[in-house]
Order: structure tokens, then sequence, then C-alpha cells
């Protein structure tokens, strides 16, 4: 009879353990603070567009120095302060860097779609968080900036 009882006795006495002891580790276990990525440095979609069609994508540099934009074959192109160029590329996929000259300003681009152009208008920001340094669109015609 002795062996029959040890055993729930034992349960129970594990399940109390469990349970109080749950409770106090909870009590005294501080959660280590997780890292917040800054929304500035994930990739985003910004639209879509047709890819059966050319598309086009504009750069306007209003940033206080030269942008320089770079595509596939080692072109460069350089956008001079308050100027705006227009590449157009016949199909997708399409993977266009645009990146400050000289000093290593922090830039963003605020995206506008529509009728197949893409305009992308350069600012700098004040940010710790990487900025944004290519556009890209996929075989689907979804367009994303990284």
């Amino acid at each position: 009879m002795k062996t029959r009882f040890q055993a729930p006795v034992i349960g129970l006495m594990v399940g109390t353990l469990l349970v109080f002891g749950a409770g106090l580790a909870q009590s005294q276990i501080r959660p280590a603070p997780v890292p917040s990525v800054p929304a500035s440095s994930l990739p985003r979609t910004v639209g879509q567009v047709d890819t059966t069609k050319a598309i086009e994508i504009v750069v306007v540099n209003q940033v206080s120095e030269p942008i320089s934009m770079g595509f596939s074959g080692g072109i460069k192109v350089v956008v001079n302060p308050g100027n705006e160029v227009m590449v157009s590329f016949p199909e997708a996929p399409v993977n266009l860097f645009v990146y400050p000259l000289g000093a290593q300003a922090n830039i963003k681009y605020d995206a506008a779609v529509a009728d197949n152009r893409i305009t992308l208008a350069v600012t700098t920001i004040n940010d710790v968080a990487p900025g944004d340094r290519s556009i890209n669109v996929d075989r689907t015609g979804l367009v994303y900036i990284f």
C-alpha cells in the first residue's frame, strides 16, 4: 500500500512546486529588452506597376549634395542638387541604387507610383537607422524600397 500512495503524493508535490515555483520565477525574472528595428531600415512596398509596359523611374534630388544612381552594367548617373533624372526600363525586374556622393548623408526616398512611373523624391534624414539605398521592381511589378 505504501508504494501505491507514494506516486500520487510525489506527483502532488511536484505539481505544487511547478505551480508555485513558476509563479515565483515569473515575478522574479524580467524579460530581456527586445531590440527594435527602426522602420526606415526595413524593406517596404510602395506600389505596383504593369510589367507588360516600360517602367519609368524619376529621381528628384532634394539633397544639398550630388547623388548617384547606379544600375546593372556598371552605369552610373549623377543627379545634382535640385535636378531630376528619368530612366526607363523595358521590363522587370529592376534594381536601381540611389546613394549620396561624397559625405555619408543618410537619405530617404518619398515614392509615388502612377501610370507606370515611379517618382522618388530623395531627401536627407537625421536618423541613426540606415536610410534608403535601392528601389526594386520584382517580376510581378511590386515596387520595394530597401
